[in-house]
């Protein structure tokens, strides 16, 4: 995208393990070639691609087992955060399972429907006077989470 638009890829900057920063430059003609290689830390390649469907790949190797989980066990589901890649587990779940809502701390986002879903982000303290079920699919900050949820609702069960 940024070769088509003529854009030049300055530096890239990673942090912790969960976000890349670019710094690009508008060229004044087509003279960015990208080219994409196995090693994902270099400015030319960041195999966004493969790494997407490694993930889509990983969440279909999950979702079959939370479904046998959840049919067995009579409880709220809950999905935690309401971002990007909870966008594409939902996609993949809408059909399967009755998500009751999507939780995330951003208090801007709660009282809004999740984008391109009849789902309603809300706030963790739901889970207070219910035993629910989490799908938590959070990266770096699951084990933070799991602790806060749990602070709220000891019987809270988390599938990860």
């Amino acid at each position: 995208m940024l070769e088509q638009t003529n854009f030049k890829i300055i530096d890239v900057s990673f942090y912790k393990n969960h976000s890349i920063f670019f710094k690009v430059q508008k060229a004044k003609s087509r003279e960015c070639k990208y080219t994409l290689t196995n090693n994902i830390f270099t400015t030319d390649n960041l195999n966004l691609k493969a790494k997407f469907i490694d993930n889509i790949t990983y969440y279909d190797n999950c979702i079959q087992k939370w479904i046998d989980y959840v049919n067995d066990n009579n409880k709220n589901v809950y999905l935690f955060g309401a971002s990007y890649n909870n966008n594409l587990l939902l996609h993949k779940l809408s059909n399967k399972l009755n998500i009751k809502g999507i939780l995330d701390n951003c208090v801007e986002k709660q009282g809004r429907y999740f984008y391109g879903y009849d789902h309603l982000i809300l706030s963790p303290l739901v889970l207070k006077d219910k035993d629910s079920i989490v799908i938590l699919k959070n990266g770096v900050y699951t084990e933070e989470i799991k602790i806060q949820l749990l602070e709220l609702n000891k019987n809270t069960i988390f599938l990860d």
